[in-house]
């Protein structure tokens, strides 16, 4: 098997395969977490790996089962535990990276107290600890699974425990060798002139217009769409176009459907992405006092638990009379019961006699949403989210099952499963709204970032860093590349 590795290769890469061709065989371009899973099935090591979040809630629990109040970070633990067990794994997995092996360091108390942590039971494995499992594997086959590994990243440049890997594979036969990009034939190019004085932290001279590197100065976003999308119209040769998202390019695709071109794909932008807020959300509203904002928003979701059709009700309640409870919030529901009856009327897939019934249920079901269960200056029980958590799994089950579009459903879904797992970990079984609230982001921001864009097939190549471009490209479109918080650029 052939590979090439470089740091910034997870994910949509150029070239998209190790040859160069539309596919290929028996080889993969691989950054740390590919390559990562890659071994671990060649190797038959592999396991199911836990999300952070999920790390995080069965790290708190260790810590609050062993601290007994004199350990350096038993104060912090006390008065914000998740954001505690937050920095605290940070480092654990930090340390493991570096070397340390779960033992005792003389004279050292933080040490001493995070191995008082590790005895109170295990964790799932995080990537240092994967790929030190690894290497332990590679040092007792006679035979590497990977024939050849090309790097796109200098090997000094990466963390100690992947130059052993690399250097086990090396020793078990593989051959290691540079990703050698193919020299510009334009020696005294702008964008040469440029490149060296960026090597060597100087300005460039000698610049003269060959048009080989252009920069777009625009007066405001849609005036450089406008530029760029004509500029894309006008390529003889797209299919060698490398385009770097540099953020958002919702602004840009439209310029691009009025050119008759494919659009690039925004990562921010989806008629549904609204849906992973209804978790939160569903949890800000089980604290009084009522925050009729919070409630606004969660009736806004479009495709959430109550109907448009029917939510408009409340939402003129509470702009009306904001609040939980007074004469219009009580009208409203009594609408809503009236209309949800009609509905089903006109559906005709009940039967007379069991109209008013159904209407009461469906109606009852989503005054569940809105029951407050405890003060903001108080704490919740652990099992108070929890059952927040489980409707939010009903639902988004419910919907995925009968929507052609589910993917931000399921997404929903997993996010309410995975702090409803975190809960269970958690030894008190009390928090406060801020730890919750710390506990909701940590789920929502891991894999929040939408795969479900909606890019149309073009001839142009994407990728979303300058790093994922590992061989020679003929032209590079680098959108809003003043934003970008790239480092570490080959």
């Amino acid at each position: 098997m052939e590979v090439v590795f470089g740091w910034f290769l997870d994910g949509q890469t150029y070239p998209e395969t190790v040859s160069g061709a539309p596919a290929s065989f028996n080889s993969a371009v691989c950054g740390p977490a590919k390559l990562l899973n890659l071994l671990e099935t060649a190797l038959g090591v592999g396991a199911p790996s836990a999300g952070r979040a999920v790390r995080v809630g069965e790290y708190l629990s260790k810590l609050q089962a062993c601290d007994e109040g004199n350990f350096f970070f038993s104060r912090s633990l006390e008065v914000d535990p998740w954001a505690t067990a937050q920095e605290l794994l940070e480092l654990r997995d930090q340390l493991i990276a570096g070397g340390w092996n779960l033992g005792a360091i003389p004279g050292n108390h933080k040490i001493e107290a995070l191995r008082s942590v590790e005895l109170a039971g295990d964790i799932g494995f995080g990537p240092a600890e994967r790929l030190i499992r690894i290497n332990s594997e590679l040092k007792r086959r006679k035979k590497s699974p990977i024939q050849l590994i090309r790097l796109a990243s200098e090997i000094e440049a990466l963390p100690r425990l992947w130059q052993q890997a690399i250097q086990n594979l090396n020793e078990l036969g593989t051959i290691v060798e540079p990703v050698r990009p193919q020299p510009h034939n334009a020696v005294n190019s702008d964008l040469q002139r440029f490149k060296a004085a960026y090597e060597h932290v100087r300005l460039a001279e000698g610049m003269s217009a060959d048009g080989s590197l252009v920069l777009i100065d625009a007066d405001d976003e849609l005036q450089a769409s406008e530029f760029t999308a004509a500029w894309l119209a006008a390529l003889r040769k797209p299919e060698d176009l490398v385009i770097i998202r540099g953020g958002d390019v919702s602004v840009l695709d439209e310029a691009c459907f009025r050119y008759g071109l494919p659009r690039i794909g925004s990562q921010t932008e989806s008629p549904h992405r609204s849906l992973l807020q209804l978790l939160p959300l569903a949890l800000e509203l089980i604290w009084t006092p009522f925050d009729a904002a919070r409630a606004l928003e969660f009736l806004s979701i479009d495709g959430g638990p109550l109907p448009s059709s029917l939510s408009w009700f409340l939402r003129d309640a509470l702009k009306r009379q904001p609040g939980l409870g007074g004469p219009l919030w009580e009208k409203a529901w009594q609408s809503i019961l009236i209309e949800r009856r009609a509905q089903l009327t006109r559906q005709g897939k009940i039967e007379q006699n069991k109209l008013d019934q159904s209407a009461l249920e469906d109606v009852e079901r989503w005054q569940e949403w809105f029951t407050p269960l405890a003060k903001r200056d108080d704490v919740v029980r652990a099992s108070v989210a929890e059952t927040i958590c489980r409707r939010v799994e009903e639902w988004a089950m419910r919907r995925a099952a009968v929507q052609e579009d589910h993917d931000f459903y399921e997404l929903a879904r997993n996010h309410a499963a995975t702090l409803r797992k975190i809960l269970t970990h958690y030894t008190t079984r009390v928090m406060t709204l801020h730890q919750l609230r710390s506990m909701v982001e940590s789920v929502i921001s891991e894999g929040a970032v939408s795969n479900f864009t909606e890019a149309e097939a073009a001839s142009w190549c994407i990728v979303d860093h300058p790093g994922q471009i590992w061989n020679t490209a003929n032209t590079v479109l680098w959108w809003n590349f003043v934003n970008t918080s790239a480092t570490n650029i080959r």
